[in-house]
C-alpha cells in the first residue's frame, strides 16, 4: 500500500516493502551482523560540522563487511526494491526517475537503534535516499518515526516499510521509547544511490 506519493517533494512510502520470505531473511543477517558487533556509532554524515555526533544508534555500510555484494541477503533485497513496482510507482515523479537515470553507484548502510537512541536532522551522501525500515519480531516500541523538520512531516513507523526519497531532503529518526533491551528494536537499511562522474565517459 503506497500511503504517501510526491507530497510536498518527491516522496514515496509503501507498506509492505517485501515479501514475509525476503523480510525474515533479512531480519536474521541484521541481528547476525549486530551479535557479531561488527556495527560502529559514527557512519558517514553522523557528525554535524563541528564534528558532534548526530546519531546515538551505531551502524556498519555492508559494502565494506561484504567484498561481493551478492553475499548479503539485505543488500540484494533492498536492490530488488527499486527493480519492484514500488519503484515503478515512485519513478512517475519526473526528479525520481531522471535522478535514478543517472545514477551508477550505489551504498548500502545498515543502522540499528536501541531505546533511548535517535539519529537527529542531516543529509544523506547521496542522490536518492531508499530507506526499509523494521523492527525485531516481537518488539514492541514507541518513537522512532522519520520526519522532516523543514516540512513539519512524519511519517508514522511501520514494521517492512520503505522510504523513498531525494538525498537532500533534511529528516531525522525521532528517539526510540521502550523497557531495555540489548538487541537493537529498530532496524533500518538505507540504500543510496549515487552519481560518481567519470572522465572517460564524458564527450
Amino acid at each position: 500500500m503506497i500511503s504517501f506519493k510526491n507530497q510536498p517533494f518527491p516522496l514515496l512510502v509503501a507498506t509492505p516493502a517485501l515479501s514475509v520470505q525476503a523480510m525474515d531473511e533479512v531480519r536474521r543477517e541484521a541481528l547476525a551482523i549486530w551479535t557479531a558487533g561488527l556495527s560502529a556509532p559514527n557512519t558517514s554524515n553522523a557528525t554535524d560540522g563541528s564534528g558532534s555526533s548526530l546519531k546515538s544508534g551505531s551502524g556498519v555500510f555492508l559494502d565494506q563487511l561484504y567484498p561481493t555484494r551478492s553475499n548479503s541477503k539485505i543488500i540484494l533485497h533492498t536492490e530488488r526494491l527499486i527493480a519492484s513496482d514500488i519503484w515503478e510507482s515512485a519513478t512517475e515523479d519526473w526528479f525520481l526517475k531522471t535522478t535514478l537515470e543517472r545514477t551508477n553507484r550505489h551504498t548500502t548502510l545498515l543502522n540499528f537503534y536501541l531505546p533511548g537512541q535517535e539519529y537527529l536532522a542531516h543529509m544523506d551522501a547521496g542522490e536518492i535516499s531508499v530507506i526499509l525500515t523494521f523492527s525485531e519480531s516481537g518488539s514492541s516500541f514507541a518513537g522512532g518515526e522519520i520526519t522532516f523538520p523543514d516540512y513539519d512531516l512524519t511519517i508514522p513507523h511501520s514494521d517492512n516499510q520503505v522510504v523513498i526519497f531525494p538525498s537532500i531532503i533534511r529528516h531525522q529518526v525521532l528517539k526510540v521509547h521502550c523497557e531495555p533491551t540489548d538487541n537493537p528494536v529498530r532496524y533500518s537499511v538505507v540504500l543510496l544511490l549515487h552519481y560518481v562522474y567519470n572522465p572517460k565517459n564524458s564527450d
